[in-house]
């Protein structure tokens, strides 16, 4: 049998056979890009959505005040006086010749305490103590000179003897007569109590107020002596807030606002206060919480209403 050669073409070049769905899978990635473009274009496509607006709050500016706790306790020292106290002085310059006593020693009234000698003059004075009392202070030793008005000896008599203490206008509502105080003498602890203070209790100006405090019967003390002093009052300390801070209410009368929380933000909120002194740095009041972030004025800040939530924009 003859075999013929068959003879190809050049540009023929053999297929071979595959799958009817190749074409299909090929191009399928492609359809569904196509698709998805189509379908959520218009997310891909806008503009992407603009972010929440920042909330605004108006601005205040602040201050941070605070009160002590009630059932505080006043802490300070004070000085032992005597009510009944006599200084024997010369009436001109003088030499001491002589001190009869000793310091702290009991004198009768009518007893000889010393004797000098009037400048110019030959003659001996002798002073009599005109009370009867406790030596607290000898002017000198025998020849010492004496100024005109110089006490040669000092007599106090015991049972007048008090402490007395002061305290700034800031206590003057809270410290009262009756308040009890706990003396610390030589390391010895006495219970008294405040006897008296002055100036009135009514006066609200910026002087500092005394007072007074009985000392124990038999406590061997001289005036001048240093003790402690722990008043203990029920009361709340006032609050000494700026003169800028305090604002007259329609409703609370004089009044004061603060910003809630402690935060960059919070709520306005007013409180009726009361006038307890005045200070040099503003006043005291009471009616404010322990601690409070007040709203001073600022012409930075328009003043907010209340109950509107505000940032902090300065603090004083």
């Amino acid at each position: 049998m003859e075999m013929v050669a068959e003879r190809l073409e050049p540009d023929h070049v053999p297929v071979r056979k595959g799958s009817r769905w190749a074409i299909p899978i090929a191009v399928a990635p492609l359809l569904a890009l196509i698709l998805y473009l189509f379908i959520d274009g218009d997310v891909l496509l806008s503009d992407p959505a603009p972010a929440p607006a920042k909330e605004y709050y108006p601005a205040v500016a602040i201050v941070h005040v605070a009160s002590e706790s009630e059932g505080r306790e006043v802490v300070m020292d004070g000085n032992v006086e005597a009510e009944r106290e006599v200084a024997l002085r010369v009436e001109r310059d003088s030499q001491l010749i002589s001190v009869d006593v000793r310091r702290s020693q009991k004198v009768r009234a009518g007893q000889p305490l010393c004797r000098v000698r009037p400048s110019g003059s030959q003659e001996m004075q002798v002073l009599f103590s005109p009370i009867e009392g406790v030596v607290s202070l000898i002017g000198g030793t025998g020849g010492s000179d004496l100024n005109s008005g110089a006490p040669c000896v000092t007599v106090f008599d015991p049972a007048s003897m008090m402490a007395m203490g002061e305290f700034s206008p800031r206590y003057a509502e809270v410290i009262k007569p009756g308040n009890h105080v706990l003396l610390t003498i030589d390391g010895e602890n006495f219970d008294s109590q405040i006897r008296i203070i002055y100036p009135s209790m009514d006066d609200k100006g910026l002087d500092n107020r005394q007072f007074e405090v009985a000392l124990p019967e038999g406590v061997p003390i001289n005036p001048g002596t240093v003790v402690g002093m722990k008043i203990t009052t029920d009361q709340i300390t006032p609050t000494l807030v700026p003169f800028g801070a305090l604002v007259l209410h329609d409703e609370y009368g004089m009044a004061a606002r603060t910003v809630s929380g402690d935060g960059p933000t919070g709520l306005v909120k007013t409180y009726a206060v009361t006038l307890v002194a005045t200070g040099k740095d503003g006043f005291y009041v009471e009616g404010l919480p322990p601690k409070a972030r007040l709203i001073v004025k600022d012409p930075a800040f328009p003043q907010p209403p209340e109950g509107e939530r505000v940032r902090i924009g300065r603090m004083y």
